[in-house]
């Protein structure tokens, strides 16, 4: 088994110690045009842990997103929820 799966975490710091040395996981991240999830997904994503695809209302998403100052690519954005769409993008 991966020594990373068999590693305690408790906080966002020991993620971030964990995982330094690998690469960035691409995720899917639903109900992405709310506040709290955008600020989740920036803090993640400039941790390094994750490249996402977020799923959701484009325009909601792209809005907010700007307001937040994340930088989104129109192309992690899927407005589906069906399988087909969200697995073309990852």
């Amino acid at each position: 088994m991966n020594d990373l799966m068999m590693q305690h975490v408790s906080t966002l710091d020991d993620l971030c110690k964990l995982t330094e040395n690998q690469p960035p996981l691409r995720v899917g991240v639903v109900c992405a045009e709310d506040d709290a999830v955008l600020e989740t997904v920036r803090s993640a994503k400039a941790s390094g842990l994750i490249e996402p695809l977020l799923i959701g209302n484009p325009a909601l998403i792209t809005q907010k997103a700007e307001a937040l100052g994340l930088d989104v690519d129109p192309d992690t954005i899927a407005a589906e929820i069906g399988r087909a769409s969200c697995r073309e993008r990852v």
